[in-house]
């Protein structure tokens, strides 16, 4: 498959299946920013950012709100994906900044005050991304018996 120059910097998506829990709440849309221009570009490349949706740019330290039209959370990951900065409602022409971040999630102002469990959110996000080839490996790794193969083990 090829693309043209004008999608390789578009946003890539992860959408999870909702997700069990107590609340039953809706699973988080998570859009990620890896290139350069993506990042450059932020919030500002999405016409509609969601009550369930979010931004992940990486890597990342800073971002700004120049030009935003609404308030949004901003959640700071290091490197082990723990939470090391949580700014709430950053109003807009305002910049961010951690030190020990190496990754930025943008949420919907208020999104972490409605979601106590908001990184256990990010984290299932952030696993249908990071680790898709590692899924995919588990699957190819267990062996069912097949009609044509004579009753053997073939991989899947």
């Amino acid at each position: 498959m090829t693309t043209s120059s004008s999608h390789r910097y578009s946003l890539m998506t992860a959408t999870l299946p909702p997700m069990t829990s107590v609340r039953d709440t809706p699973a988080l849309n998570l859009h990620i920013a890896p290139t350069f221009f993506s990042r450059l570009l932020g919030l500002h490349r999405l016409t509609y950012l969601g009550p369930e949706e979010g931004l992940l740019i990486t890597p990342c330290r800073a971002i700004h709100t120049f030009f935003l039209h609404r308030p949004i959370d901003v959640v700071f990951l290091s490197s082990d994906m723990k939470v090391c900065g949580l700014r709430t409602r950053l109003m807009p022409n305002r910049i961010a900044y951690e030190r020990r971040a190496s990754s930025v999630v943008e949420l919907p102002a208020g999104y972490c005050d409605r979601r106590p469990d908001y990184l256990q959110h990010i984290h299932a996000a952030l696993q249908l991304r990071v680790f898709p080839r590692l899924s995919a490996r588990a699957q190819s790794s267990i062996v069912q018996p097949s009609a044509r193969s004579g009753g053997k083990g073939t991989r899947l």
